[in-house]
């Protein structure tokens, strides 16, 4: 649903949606591919609505260190209680680049909801990989703020291209501090915008970055 600046939930088409066979809530915030992140009033009003239901939550947030208004996006555990059905679903894909190889981990405060998780999907990875993310967690921090500010500075590139373009509408909103990265995102930036444009297009951006 689009409030006409920003994507935001529609409660009304959630309870439409619930039947008796529902038995939890899916919730992935910061999302893909909408780039969407839920605002606190929206966290709660799912938290509400699965508590009045009996649903457990499943929040995705393993994308919450590609955003760009902060350094982590908000977690909904912030307003969870000890008794709240509610899990959060981590990766270490998104955050340190290890795609594929299937290692994450779950947050919940309530008793033994990891174990009622983990009895359902649970996948051994095998012990080098668990080593790699030991040293992910301990080392990889620098880069992981290299990448976040990397993926803003191209974020902020992409935005004010789209703008130029008489077609496109960006929603009016915050940008992220202009990174000192945000040049070596601008070429493959530039070329996808131009590629629109047909082959004249993409020749005049491959000039204006050669002029750089």
């Amino acid at each position: 649903m689009r409030d006409g600046k920003r994507f935001s939930v529609d409660m009304d088409a959630v309870a439409a949606a619930l039947t008796d066979k529902a038995r939890l809530r899916p919730q992935p915030s910061p999302s893909n591919p909408l780039g969407w992140v839920a605002t606190q009033a929206e966290q709660q009003a799912l938290l509400d609505f699965c508590r009045r239901h009996g649903l457990w939550l499943l929040a995705d947030e393993v994308y919450e260190r590609l955003y760009y208004q902060g350094e982590v996006a908000p977690s909904i555990l912030r307003l969870c209680a000890a008794v709240d059905a509610v899990i959060v679903v981590q990766s270490f894909s998104k955050t340190y680049c290890m795609t594929g190889w299937q290692l994450g981990w779950l947050v919940s405060q309530r008793p033994g909801a990891q174990g009622h998780a983990v009895e359902r999907v649970h996948r051994l990875a095998p012990t080098m990989i668990q080593r790699a993310g030991i040293v992910a967690l301990e080392q990889g921090e620098d880069d992981v703020n290299a990448m976040a500010e990397l993926a803003g500075g191209t974020h902020v590139v992409l935005l004010r291209q789209l703008r130029r373009r008489a077609r496109c509408r960006c929603p009016s909103r915050l940008e992220p501090s202009t990174s000192s990265h945000a040049s070596k995102g601008e070429a493959l930036v530039r070329l996808r915008c131009a590629a629109s444009e047909g082959d004249e297009g993409v020749r005049s951006a491959r000039r204006s970055r050669l002029r750089r």
